[in-house]
């Protein structure tokens, strides 16, 4: 989980632009590492 995609996602611009859509694909992301 360290060279994640969601990671890039993560970031001060994306973060305002879709902050639900992150948080979406970061819970479908430990979802699927499970």
């Amino acid at each position: 989980m360290s060279d994640s995609p969601v990671h890039q996602l993560w970031l001060p611009g994306a973060d305002r632009e879709c902050p639900v859509r992150c948080l979406v694909d970061f819970l479908a992301a430990s979802m699927a590492d499970e």
